[in-house]
């Protein structure tokens, strides 16, 4: 170091020490350790607040998955509770198929019985109604395919639907003729697999509503030459809402 000497002055060593010149390069060196301190403390500043960055990202996605796994556990409980409604729903299901078919054979019996007790009840209707004719109406019964009780009108301008019993369509047109007991038609639909009892809607011109009935059918035939059908219907009951527009129908006719 410069600010060393060492010399001799006869027998004896002598050494001196520039103290200045040791004090600038201790204090120099000294600079030298705060700057390592300093860039050592900015490292470790900076690594603290990544750690903490690094901490508080852990915790979020923990946070995540701690939500998503409480979501889970909700949809197994949903999945579960809908697999058991399903279940019970099945179940529900094959019991009323068993109730049904249970059910069939009284409801076809039931359906049999009905059927007579309207056939009944047609006959003493006309039983009645004949013996009710006067003298001057016994003419009017004559025999057509069917056995007609009462004189009918031919009534083109009211349209008449028939259905099956389940709602299925066999005819919508014009009507042909009508009477109080009975009304004839024409279609090309109709086929001889049409039921007995039948659920007939007249629609009057100008008329406010409809007129429901169930009918019976009486008769039917193919025409020659074109392949359609006629055929006749005994009114067997008039629904109560519509009586008093079939009356008015009736002093219409011609």
């Amino acid at each position: 170091m410069t600010s060393v000497q060492v010399g001799a002055e006869g027998e004896l060593l002598t050494i001196k020490v520039d103290m200045a010149e040791v004090a600038k390069e201790l204090g120099h060196q000294l600079e030298l350790c705060q700057q390592a301190t300093d860039q050592a403390r900015q490292r470790w500043e900076q690594s603290e607040w990544f750690l903490g960055e690094a901490r508080a990202t852990t915790a979020d996605l923990e946070t995540q998955a701690q939500a998503r796994a409480e979501a889970h556990a909700e949809l197994e409980a949903m999945h579960e509770q809908v697999m058991a409604q399903l279940q019970a729903a099945d179940l529900q299901r094959d019991d009323a198929a068993r109730s049904l078919e249970e059910l069939r054979p009284a409801y076809e019996e039931l359906l049999r019985q009905t059927t007579c007790l309207t056939d009944q009840l047609a006959q003493a209707c006309a039983k009645v109604e004949a013996a009710a004719l006067t003298d001057a109406e016994q003419p009017a019964l004559r025999t057509v395919g069917e056995r007609r009780r009462m004189s009918r009108a031919r009534r083109a301008d009211i349209t008449v639907e028939i259905q099956r019993p389940d709602g299925a369509v066999l005819f919508h047109g014009p009507l042909r003729d009508i009477s109080r007991t009975g009304m004839g038609f024409a279609c090309d639909q109709l086929g001889n697999g049409a039921p007995e009892l039948l659920w007939v809607t007249l629609h009057p011109n100008g008329g406010e509503r409809p007129i429901e009935a169930i009918a019976r059918l009486a008769w039917l035939r193919q025409e020659d030459g074109n392949g359609g059908y006629a055929g006749g219907c005994e009114l067997i009951d008039v629904s109560p809402g519509s009586r008093g527009a079939f009356e008015e129908v009736l002093e219409n006719l011609n």
